[in-house]
């Protein structure tokens, strides 16, 4: 074999940096316009370029899709981004220049389908939808969607990073975007709805957390609060609507948003799936000032753990800041009892198909009393057993109740959360936490925990310095359980009561402004290839 010198070494590495870089380095694709089929061509040929880093760029202009876009990512492309001219203004999106414009005019008569699809590629990977106005064709009568005009999802891959912003969506027919399974920030955005309509912005569902369908992994996993493992929404204006919903596991982060005449909600198990998971929502200005408002709450939740501190709350026409409802306790809202449904919690109403079996109280619910709580993911609970399965056979895994195929259903021991307020600035409503139906199951110092001016560390949420928090307090039921907390002003952390008279570290925020924001993520720009590389022989 022929000796190779050390400066032809030198040379094949140079050489393979070379086209290494190439292929990582970003390339731009530009539709020829902004019509469905320009759009589509430009991501086919982006994605299918052989390139890991990519950017698709729609020109301005005003397009109506009667069919949809989708841009299905494989993992070998480390960064996508979609990025239109629309721009929105101000630190709180509080305008729009509306420069590219897709009226989405798609029948969705036999199927709810995205105008926009974006699916990324899983873990590692990043994606970024950027300046683009959505709209609804007003005339189109079958244009109805539940899932989004605009859907990302992350599928079984979960772990994409994914960053949406500088959107306009306007006078869009129930819900703007469906976010599902996806970590990552909505920054920035301008949310525009017609007075008192029951429309909304950004649904969040983690139905496939950890691999596992339905919300069931997302039950069953640690809330982890001030972890990067949540979707983000952030520096937002939502203006006349719902700016949330979140249903299937879903866990969320609201902050630094302003929301005028709408409100946040969260969406209860139903069928074969479970609840919203776990919510933060923290230094949000709340704007009322209708005179028939079409929501009485700012905070509208009714299932899982929610920590709320440092909003605003003005106008004066909010009833209450927080409005807390068990569903499963309504006559109005009866389920079929197991194995066929959930069942109603500590109820006796019959099932509404005529076998006139009692709904309730259900073997999923923990019935410690006549109201039957703890109710299966009622509010202020948390992880619990792994569930698997569709009616009629859902079954609890953990404690061996789909080995035996008994589908009856099972008290899933799902801890005890409770939700936590604080540092608040309420100037308009009538109370704090309004709990509907003054429904036992959702109690004070138990399932929920208050701000409290005169802390002693016996009940509610005090604030302050560390070092003046109480040396004693109180647990949760059984003394091992979470129960009072303090927020230490000068940690900026959370700390609750458990066990008794020992306090344990909770909660503290994840960093501000979201990583992909501030540019350690997903940016637009990624690195530069070197140049003007010298090889020294010797």
């Amino acid at each position: 074999m022929p000796k190779i010198a050390k400066w032809q070494l030198l040379l094949f590495a140079l050489v393979g940096s070379v086209f290494v870089s190439r292929g990582a380095e970003a390339k731009t694709f530009t539709a020829a316009s902004c019509s469905t089929s320009d759009v589509q061509t430009a991501i086919n040929s982006a994605i299918s370029s052989g390139n890991s880093s990519i950017t698709v760029t729609i020109p301005a202009g005003t397009c109506t899709w009667s069919a949809g876009v989708s841009a299905t990512v494989p993992s070998s492309i480390t960064s996508f981004t979609l990025i239109g001219q629309t721009t929105t203004s101000g630190t709180s999106a509080s305008g729009a220049t509306d420069s590219t414009v897709i009226i989405d005019n798609i029948n969705r008569s036999s199927s709810d389908v995205p105008a926009l699809r974006i699916t990324p590629g899983g873990p590692g990977t990043t994606a970024r939808l950027s300046g683009i106005t959505m709209e609804q064709n007003a005339s189109c009568s079958n244009c109805l969607t539940y899932n989004g005009v605009i859907g990302i999802n992350g599928g079984s891959n979960q772990g994409s990073q994914v960053r949406i912003d500088n959107l306009h969506c306007v006078n869009i027919n129930t819900q703007c975007i469906g976010v599902d399974n996806i970590y990552g920030v909505a920054d920035h955005n301008l949310f525009d709805e017609p007075v008192n309509t029951q429309r909304g912005a950004i649904r969040v569902a983690d139905d496939q957390w950890g691999g596992k369908p339905q919300g069931f992994g997302s039950w069953s996993t640690a809330t982890n609060f001030g972890s990067g493992n949540f979707f983000f929404y952030e520096n937002n204006t939502f203006n006349n609507a719902y700016a949330t919903d979140c249903t299937i596991g879903g866990r969320f982060v609201f902050r630094h948003n302003v929301v005028n005449n709408g409100y946040l909600q969260t969406h209860r198990l139903q069928f074969d799936i479970l609840a919203c998971r776990a919510v933060e929502a923290y230094g949000n200005t709340f704007n009322s000032t209708l005179s028939n408002p079409n929501t009485y709450a700012a905070l509208y939740i009714t299932n899982g753990t929610f920590l709320t501190w440092g909003n605003t709350i003005t106008g004066g026409l909010y009833s209450h800041y927080i409005q807390a409802i068990d569903q499963r306790r309504m006559s109005t809202d009866i389920l079929s009892g197991p194995p066929n449904g959930w069942g109603m919690c500590g109820t006796t109403y019959v099932d509404t198909g005529g076998s006139n079996s009692p709904n309730g109280p259900s073997k999923w619910d923990g019935n410690q009393d006549s109201s039957g709580y703890p109710c299966i993911n009622q509010i202020g609970r948390g992880a619990g057993d792994l569930l698997q399965g569709n009616t009629p056979n859902v079954c609890d895994v953990t404690s061996g109740q789909c080995a035996s195929k008994n589908y009856n259903g099972s008290w899933p021991n799902e801890a005890l959360e409770p939700v936590y307020e604080w540092n608040d600035t309420v100037a308009s409503p009538t109370d704090v936490f309004y709990v509907y139906g003054n429904d036992a199951t959702i109690q004070k110092n138990r399932d929920y925990y208050l701000y409290s001016a005169s802390f002693n560390g016996t009940s509610g949420v005090g604030t302050g310095l560390l070092s003046a928090r109480p040396s004693t307090c109180t647990a949760g039921p059984g003394g091992n359980t979470n129960g009072v907390a303090y927020w230490a002003t000068d940690t900026n952390t959370l700390y609750v009561c458990n066990p008794t008279n020992t306090w344990t570290t909770y909660y503290t925020p994840y960093t501000y402004p979201h990583p992909l924001v501030a540019g350690s993520g997903v940016t637009g720009n990624p690195p530069i290839s070197p140049t003007n590389l010298t090889a020294s022989v010797q």
